[in-house]
């Protein structure tokens, strides 16, 4: 039996991201090694500069993830309630791998409030939903 998964995009993400390893790695270091260093007073401005940049890369990757969790939420709708977005152009429903990666592009630009208008969200569950993601955004 084959199994389905909903999201193969996001195994991908995660195998081939080196960016997510990196900040997990660096999260490490900074714990286990920049921290206890830091407490020496020559060490301080390496530990603050190191922690400015997991913080920063951190935040990237939280705003990434806020936009893969929106699409999967819009996914989960648009697979129940076939109807609920309408695309511009041709586009066959039961094609989900493209109905994956519209919605995707739907997120993103949702999420930075660019809201080019070719995607657009018909059914009131999923208006709601990108109603809360433009204001997270």
């Amino acid at each position: 039996m084959k199994r389905r998964r909903i999201l193969p995009y996001l195994e991908r993400l995660w195998v081939t991201d080196i960016a997510l390893t990196t900040l997990l790695v660096f999260l490490l270091i900074y714990i286990f090694f920049l921290y206890p260093l830091g407490q020496v007073g020559a060490f301080k401005a390496l530990t603050t500069a190191f922690w400015s940049l997991i913080l920063i890369m951190g935040a990237v990757a939280a705003y990434l993830i806020l936009g893969l969790i929106w699409s999967l939420a819009y996914y989960l709708i648009a697979l129940r309630i076939p109807e609920a977005f309408g695309v511009q152009g041709s586009f066959a429903l039961d094609d989900r791998e493209a109905l994956q990666s519209h919605l995707l592009y739907f997120s993103f630009i949702t999420l930075t409030t660019l809201g080019y208008g070719d995607i657009v969200p018909v059914h009131p569950m999923a208006r709601m939903l990108v109603i809360l993601e433009g204001v997270t955004g």
